[in-house]
């Protein structure tokens, strides 16, 4: 009998810690693309990719996010507002640029007048102006060790912006060198429903050197689109914990407010000096043909 009652009582040992597995391990999403997350998973995907960039995430970039568990050591975040006014020849007359808290951007920014009426979707906008949103993040994390880490650039539109040409994302170290090990980049926007994430994979868009790292995105003609997001990930060694006053890691998304060619758009140096602290454009007038918006910090 007493054997028979340790038989029994080990069976049930055996069921409970199966249970609780089973009720931790419950399925919260699953993605358009069949991928199953729990709920942990989901809000860790969170804290890096936007809701549509989750939906449209492969099997393979959610088990390498789960596997190297990245946690965001240090972040900043820019809430802004673009309201640019455009001239008779379509060059910028006048580029007013708001900081926004959290609750202004969500309750669709500030109101600015101006004497043009509103551009429109227009290649081409001129005696107009157009009022743009965006949140610029930048974050700097670690995985399961402390060699494995990477900077991650994010830009988020509320609405979509009016011109699509070549707009770029970038980093820039300071003062220290660093030595990156892979670079990726992509878009994601919502169309009929769907969200779809678009990878950056020509060579020529990208610009790498020991200061700093960047992409040129061409943002999608189809004015249809919603929720349209962009993201650069550098993976690398940063010396982020040798960083004092005057050093650090400096963030930018710049857009283009004209047609610019991928070589304008990559034709630059990782500046102090530059828009948002990290690029100078080599050419003349850059600050017709950017919003010049100012950068994210962490150090």
């Amino acid at each position: 009998m007493k054997k028979l009652n340790y038989l029994i009582c080990g069976l049930i040992l055996s069921i409970i810690p199966c249970l609780n597995v089973s009720a931790m391990e419950e399925i919260f999403y699953i993605n358009q693309n069949g991928v199953e997350m729990t709920q942990n998973e989901y809000n860790q995907l969170l804290e890096v990719f936007t809701k549509e960039e989750i939906a449209d995430l492969s099997e393979e970039k959610f088990d390498f996010e789960m596997e190297h568990n990245y946690k965001t050591i240090n972040t900043d975040t820019l809430y802004v507002q673009n309201t640019i006014k455009y001239d008779e020849n379509g060059d910028i007359e006048a580029n007013i640029e708001t900081i926004l808290t959290k609750e202004q951007y969500e309750n669709g920014g500030v109101d600015i007048p101006m004497p043009y009426s509103y551009c429109g979707p227009t290649s081409y906008p001129k005696m107009c102006w157009e009022t743009s949103h965006k949140i610029i993040k930048i974050e700097y994390q670690v995985g399961g060790t402390t060699t494995d880490e990477r900077v991650v650039v994010s830009n988020q539109w509320k609405n979509m912006p009016g011109h699509r040409s070549f707009d770029v994302i970038g980093m820039r170290v300071y003062p220290y060198v660093f030595q990156h090990r892979a670079i990726e980049a992509n878009q994601t926007y919502v169309l009929n429903g769907k969200s779809k994430t678009e990878y950056i994979t020509p060579s020529e868009n990208y610009k790498v050197d020991t200061g700093g790292a960047m992409v040129a995105i061409e943002l999608p003609s189809n004015k249809s689109i919603t929720a349209l997001s962009e993201k650069l990930i550098v993976y690398g060694h940063f010396n982020v914990s040798a960083f004092g006053a005057n050093q650090g890691i400096n963030g930018s998304y710049q857009h283009a407010t004209k047609d610019v060619t991928l070589s304008q758009a990559t034709n630059i140096t990782f500046s102090a000096d530059g828009m948002g602290g990290v690029f100078k454009f080599n050419f003349n007038n850059a600050t017709n043909w950017y919003d010049n918006t100012q950068g994210v910090h962490i150090m």
